[in-house]
């Protein structure tokens, strides 16, 4: 019994750390909320993603920028080029097309 409690509290520190590192890691992305004020699509996926509000979720070393529509919660990945690093400030360039806006690059 002594043996299986002493066990049990020689991991609680352990499971602390590995929670206490999951927390700070998840306090790193950057978010950004923008206005768009016409319907555009996301780089070639076929979904039109309304005008309104949107929140832009970044992460640091990885390349897909999640972009979220604040009143629907339809969401959207955008895959960025090899090398990009965000700067803490994302800004979306739209481009027109003939099947209409698309979100051409996050700089």
């Amino acid at each position: 019994m002594t043996q299986k409690m002493f066990r049990a509290l020689a991991l609680l520190p352990c499971a602390a750390v590995m929670l206490g590192g999951l927390s700070l890691h998840a306090d790193t992305s950057s978010v950004k909320k923008f206005e768009v004020p016409f319907s555009f699509h996301v780089q070639h996926q076929s979904k039109v993603m309304p005008a309104g509000e949107y929140v832009m979720q970044t992460t640091p070393g990885s390349p897909i920028t999640v972009i979220t529509n604040t009143k629907t919660g339809e969401r959207a990945r955008f895959l960025n080029p090899a090398g990009f690093e965000s700067n803490g400030d994302p800004k979306a360039v739209f481009e027109p097309t003939e099947e209409g806006t698309s979100l051409k690059r996050i700089s």
